[in-house]
């Protein structure tokens, strides 16, 4: 109940985030899905998410979309 109600005031930021902005963006929430990054930085999940070697998406993260078109 409460994840539910942060992720709705967070999507509701992201809402207003982009307005500002002055252009089109996407507001995401990466969260990794794989043991080991229990305690691990955002931003280093991030570089590991942006640093893939393949160029694919990389396993074991999930990505939301926090700002979707209405």
């Amino acid at each position: 109940m409460v994840e539910q109600q942060i992720l709705s005031q967070i999507k509701q930021l992201a809402d207003e985030l982009a307005p500002l902005r002055g252009t089109s963006v996407a507001v995401v929430l990466i969260e990794p899905t794989a043991e080991g990054y229990e305690h691990v930085a955002p931003q280093l999940v991030m570089e590991d998410v942006c640093c893939s070697p393949t160029g694919a998406w990389p396993r074991g993260f999930s990505l939301t979309l926090l700002n979707e078109s209405k």
